[in-house]
C-alpha cells in the first residue's frame, strides 16, 4: 500500500490491491477457442481488456472520493480486523453487484437486463453514484429516472455501443467467468507456455520493490534454464499460495517464494541448500545481510523431523541445521526487501552452487 497523505484510508489499500489483481491479456496471446464465447480470439481480447479498463477506471474514481461512492473511510493506521471488516463489506457489495449485473446479459448477449430484486441483497449503499460511473465511461443506461432509480421500480438496461461484446466475456465455457478470471491467462491461454507464465507475471504485477522484481526475474531465469519450474496450482487468488520450484523427476522442491503485502513489501524465499557445507566459500562471499539470514534459521533440536543434519562453522561458531527428509526446505531467507545488487548476487550464487547437487537427485 502507498501510505502517504493521498491515500489516508484502509479503503485505498483495498482498491489498490484489487487493481493489481486485474491483468490485461497480452495482445499477441492465443486463446483457447472454447473460452472465447463464440468470439474470435481478437474480439475476446478487445472485449475483456475493455472490461478491465472499465473496472480500473471505476476503482480510480472511487479512490478519489470513496465516501461519495458509499465506501467506509477508516484511517489507514487503524488496520485491525474489525476495521478491515467494516472496510471490506461495502467494497465487496460493490464488486458482487457488478458481477451480478454482468451475469444478466440479454438473449443476444449485447446488453444487460438488470432487475433490482436480483441485485438488492448486495446492493451498494450509493448505487446511483456507481451507475454515474457507468455513464461516464460510455455505457448507456435505460429505464432509469433522473435519480438513477428504475422507473418501474424493478428493471433497467445497460448497453455499451463502443463494444457490445463486453457483456459476452462473462459467459465463457467451460469455466464460468468472473471479474477475477476473465483475463486469467492460466485459464484462457491456448499455449502451455502462456498458461505457465501467468502466475509469474501475476506476481510481478504486485512488485513495486524493484529489487524484488529483479531478484524474482533472475531466479526464475536461472532455474528455468536448468529445467526447474514452479508448479501451477490454484489459478485464482494466486497470491494466497506460493511459487514452488522443482524439477519434474525430483520429489522435493528446490525453492518456494511467498510475498506479503503491506509496506514495505517483503518476500520469503525458502531454499533447499542441503549441501551448503560443500560450498562454504560461496556462503562466506555473501553479503552480511544474506549470511545473517541463513544463520538465523532454526537449528536442529533432534525432533525426528530429519534423519541427517547440515553442519556449518562460521566465525568460530558451530551450527547444526535440519536436513529434512520431507518436502519442506531447511533455509528461509525471510523479510527480503530493498536488496542491494550484492544481496541479489549472493542469493543467486547460493542457488547456483546447490543446483548440481539438487539435479543429481
Amino acid at each position: 500500500m502507498k501510505t502517504n497523505e493521498s491515500y489516508p484510508f484502509l479503503i485505498h489499500q483495498k482498491l489498490y490491491d484489487y487493481k493489481k489483481n486485474l491483468l490485461y491479456i497480452p495482445e499477441n496471446m492465443e486463446l483457447a477457442p472454447e473460452n472465447c464465447c463464440g468470439l474470435s480470439c481478437e474480439a475476446y481480447l478487445e472485449a475483456a481488456n475493455t472490461f478491465i479498463q472499465f473496472i480500473q477506471y471505476l476503482l480510480d474514481c472511487i479512490a478519489q472520493d470513496p465516501d461519495y461512492y458509499g465506501m467506509t473511510c477508516i484511517p489507514a493506521e487503524n488496520n485491525d480486523k474489525a476495521n478491515w471488516n467494516k472496510t471490506n463489506t461495502p467494497f465487496y457489495k460493490l464488486t458482487n453487484t457488478i458481477q451480478n449485473m454482468f451475469d444478466n446479459s440479454g438473449l443476444n448477449g449485447t446488453q444487460l437486463n438488470c432487475r433490482m430484486s436480483a441485485l438488492k441483497s448486495k446492493l451498494p449503499r450509493k448505487f446511483p453514484h456507481i451507475l454515474e460511473l457507468f455513464e461516464a465511461f460510455g455505457f448507456i443506461l435505460t429505464g432509469l429516472d433522473a435519480k438513477m432509480k428504475p422507473e418501474d421500480g424493478e428493471n433497467f438496461g445497460v448497453q455499451y455501443p463502443a463494444n457490445p461484446d463486453i457483456f459476452r466475456v462473462f459467459h465463457a465455457k467451460p469455466t464460468e467467468q468472473t471479474i477475477w478470471n476473465i483475463t486469467n491467462w492460466g485459464i484462457l491461454a491456448a499455449r502451455e507456455e502462456d498458461r505457465v507464465r501467468y502466475p509469474l507475471e501475476f506476481y510481478k504485477n504486485h512488485l513495486e520493490d524493484t529489487s524484488l522484481h529483479t531478484l524474482l526475474t533472475e531466479m526464475h531465469t536461472l532455474l528455468s534454464h536448468a529445467g526447474i519450474f514452479y508448479q501451477i496450482g490454484e489459478e485464482n487468488h494466486i497470491l494466497h499460495n506460493a511459487l514452488r520450484y522443482k524439477a519434474k523427476r525430483i520429489s522435493k522442491e528446490l525453492m518456494d517464494l511467498r510475498f506479503s503485502g503491506g509496506a514495505p513489501q517483503t518476500l520469503s524465499c525458502k531454499l533447499r541448500l542441503s549441501h551448503i557445507r560443500q560450498y562454504e566459500s560461496v556462503f562466506n562471499a555473501c553479503t552480511d545481510t544474506i549470511k545473517q539470514k541463513i544463520l538465523e534459521n532454526k537449528q536442529c533440536t533432534h525432533c525426528a523431523g530429519c534423519t541427517t543434519q547440515i553442519v556449518m562453522h562460521y566465525n568460530g561458531v558451530h551450527y547444526v541445521f535440519c536436513n529434512p527428509t520431507f518436502w519442506w526446505c531447511p533455509f528461509v531467507l525471510d523479510d527480503l526487501h530493498d536488496l542491494t545488487d550484492a544481496d541479489i548476487h549472493s542469493i543467486l550464487s547460493l542457488i547456483s552452487a546447490e543446483l548440481p547437487f539438487y539435479l543429481e537427485g
